[in-house]
């Protein structure tokens, strides 16, 4: 199977909720290409609705996934919550042709943030590098 290495570096992201003077959010982005290799940064306590991570998450990409105009780098902003669990509260989805468009393959890019409600609000800065292509034996 070919594939490549694309590492995805989540800088920081802005105005992912809106502020209120009595909570401090803690948020961390979720990052995947495919549903079940779903990657995480740290959690940034102190950034609150402007956090910062500057991550950089490694993936190995099918070429197929690569190739397929219907794919998209998928990034989910979450707030960490202690009782009601942990929730989405912005995502963005970027088509992978967007990301194929440099010769050199690297590129730092912001993105608008879409929240649940699917209106705009914030926006998420990240750069990806896409390596050459490789070839994984089969199992």
């Amino acid at each position: 199977m070919q594939c490549r290495k694309v590492d995805v570096t989540v800088v920081s992201a802005e105005n992912v909720k809106e502020a209120s003077s009595f909570v401090q959010i803690r948020t961390y982005a979720v990052v995947w290409f495919e549903q079940r290799n779903r990657m995480k940064t740290r959690v940034d306590e102190h950034g609150n609705t402007n956090p910062s991570w500057n991550e950089c998450l490694s993936f190995s990409v099918p070429e197929s996934i690569l190739d397929d105009p219907a794919s998209s780098l998928n990034i989910e902003i979450y707030r960490t919550r202690s009782v009601l669990g942990h929730k989405v509260i912005n995502m963005a989805s970027i088509p992978v042709s967007e990301l194929l468009k440099k010769p050199d393959g690297k590129q730092t890019l912001m993105y608008e943030l879409i929240r649940r409600s699917g209106k705009t609000k914030g926006a998420v800065r990240f750069s990806v590098r896409v390596g050459e292509k490789t070839t994984i034996p089969a199992h």
